[in-house]
């Protein structure tokens, strides 16, 4: 098996100039879903490419990217997660709950707090979608959120906790903990019923 991975991954970096958005972030998330070490060369490529197509991404090229650097823990390649945030922040009104809660994860899991355009795009998209979050999505946008330290982003918080009142007999124990967590750390008091 690693030698088919390692056969692959050489023949994806040779390739890489050529990779659409789709491409990279597919074989972005591919690595990084496999735990694949070591493949540094062709993640180079592929950030390179990234950057030199990032005005076409669309928004779950640009989550899924962010959100495979954020889980190999790729803090170095941030000329790329600076080109997807401004991507993110110019498609904001087409992501979805889940490329929402995925880019701002991988946003708090790099540490990046300087990209607040886009975390304000999302959260006004997220205030418009809310009530279609899944629980997961509503748990880990909230984490992401007191990650962060963002709580001038309280109007998103608000709508999300609404939201998980609405939908609470979906939550597991791990999203319950997660999301009261999140809302402490915001802040949040008995106010939100």
């Amino acid at each position: 098996e690693k030698g088919l991975v390692r056969a692959r991954a050489r023949r994806a970096r040779d390739m890489a100039g050529s990779f659409n958005p789709q491409d990279v972030s597919n074989t972005l998330w591919s690595l990084a879903t496999l735990g694949v070490k070591g493949e540094m060369e062709l993640v180079r490529a592929l950030a390179k490419r990234g950057r030199n197509i990032s005005t076409v991404f669309k928004p779950q090229d640009v989550s899924v990217t962010l959100w495979a650097l954020a889980k190999m823990g790729l803090t170095g390649e941030m000329e790329l997660v600076r080109a997807l945030a401004k991507r993110g922040q110019d498609t904001a009104g087409a992501f979805h709950p889940q490329n929402i809660s995925n880019t701002l994860w991988a946003l708090a899991t790099l540490g990046v707090t300087g990209e607040m355009e886009l975390v304000q795009a999302l959260a006004k998209r997220g205030q418009d979608i809310s009530t279609m979050f899944k629980s997961q999505e509503v748990t880990n946008t909230l984490w992401s959120l007191a990650k962060m330290g963002l709580t001038g982003e309280m109007e998103l918080v608000r709508a999300l906790a609404r939201r998980a009142r609405d939908i609470s007999e979906a939550f597991n124990s791990q999203d319950v903990s997660n999301t009261l967590w999140a809302l402490a750390t915001l802040g949040v008091t008995g106010e939100m019923e």
